[in-house]
C-alpha cells in the first residue's frame, strides 16, 4: 500500500513525540494505579467507554494518578496490535486513571487508518474485516448496522475478540523504562 511519506513518518514516530521522562530517580520504582494493575477487581468491555466500568470502584477514582510518582506520559503497547497509544494529561497535571481508560476506548473505536492496514500482514487485514462484518452482522437494528457499517474496520476488530479490559503492566526492556507499558486485554 503507498502511503504519504509524511503521514508514515508522523505514525511510525509517534512516540517520539510524548516528552520522555526526564525526573525518574529510579524508573523501576514507577507504580501503576491499582485499578490499572493486571487483572484488576472490575470487569470493563473496552469497546464502552469507562463509565460502564463498576461505578463505585472506577468512575469515582477517574481523576486518579495513574502512576506514583505522577507521570506527565505514558505510552501504551500491546502484542495484539502494532500501533502505540500515547497518553498525555487531559484535565489534570498528570496523566490519570481515566486519561488511561479514555484512550483505550478510543483506540477501540478508531476507524483503522492506512498507516495501520500498512503495518498488519495481509492475513490479519483479512481477519479483522471478518471481525468487522461479524460486528455489524450481530447488530440487528438496522440504523445501528448501517451506521457501523459506515465506520469501517475499528482498531476493535484487529483485537479478535480481545475486548475485555486486563489491565496494564510495565513493558520490559523499553528504551523509556517506567514510562512504556503493555496493554492486557482477555
Amino acid at each position: 500500500m503507498n502511503l504519504d511519506q509524511q503521514q508514515w513518518n508522523s505514525w511510525r514516530n509517534q512516540h517520539f513525540n510524548i516528552p520522555p521522562i526526564n525526573n525518574l530517580a529510579d524508573p523501576k520504582k514507577v507504580v501503576i494505579h491499582s485499578l490499572l494493575r493486571s487483572k484488576p477487581d472490575y470487569t470493563w468491555d473496552i469497546r464502552d467507554g469507562p463509565h460502564t466500568a463498576d461505578p463505585d470502584m472506577v468512575t469515582e477514582r477517574l481523576s486518579d494518578q495513574a502512576t506514583y510518582p505522577a507521570l506527565q506520559s505514558i505510552i501504551l503497547t500491546s502484542p495484539l496490535f502494532p500501533w502505540q497509544l500515547p497518553i498525555l494529561p487531559r484535565v489534570t497535571p498528570f496523566v490519570s486513571v481515566g486519561d488511561v481508560l479514555h484512550t483505550v476506548h478510543e483506540m477501540a473505536i478508531t476507524p483503522l487508518s492506512a498507516a495501520d492496514i500498512a503495518l498488519l500482514p495481509d492475513e490479519e487485514v483479512v481477519q479483522s474485516e471478518l471481525h468487522y462484518q461479524t460486528r455489524c452482522d450481530f447488530l440487528v437494528d438496522p440504523s445501528e448496522r448501517r451506521t457501523a457499517k459506515a465506520k469501517g474496520v475499528l482498531r476493535m476488530d484487529v483485537l479478535h475478540g480481545h475486548h475485555y479490559f486486563a489491565g496494564v503492566a510495565i513493558f520490559p526492556n523499553s528504551s523509556r523504562p517506567g514510562q512504556v507499558w503493555e496493554l492486557r486485554l482477555r
